[in-house]
């Protein structure tokens, strides 16, 4: 992702991979560049600490299709004990309605 549109961002923390399959269950794992979810004196910890420790430099997703119309996911940053969860919900006609990362939200006008 380039640039800084915050929308933007919201939606690739939400789905940075959607398969093309949609099964209820079903579970994959992506990772997030580590600069998306942490800034400042934070983030320089982190990018010196992974030429010493590679894992430091991405945050793990887990996502998951919990129904036909809803995805959810886990966002882990390494090293951090708090989980960041993320939810996106489809209308019947597979259209974005509304996402999720933590305590915001991005909601379509109808």
């Amino acid at each position: 992702m380039e640039g800084d549109d915050p929308r933007l961002a919201l939606l690739f923390l939400a789905m940075p991979r959607l398969p093309l399959a949609r099964q209820t269950g079903q579970q994959w794992f992506d990772y997030l560049p580590s600069s998306m979810l942490v800034s400042g004196l934070r983030l320089v910890l982190y990018q010196f600490c992974s030429s010493f420790y590679p894992r430091l430099a991405s945050a793990r997703y887990v996502g998951q299709w919990q129904s036909n119309g809803t995805l959810i996911g886990t966002i882990s940053i390494p090293k951090v004990a708090h989980k960041i969860h993320t939810s996106t919900s489809f209308n019947r006609d597979n259209q974005l309605v509304r996402v999720s990362v933590g305590d915001l939200s991005l909601v379509r006008q109808q």
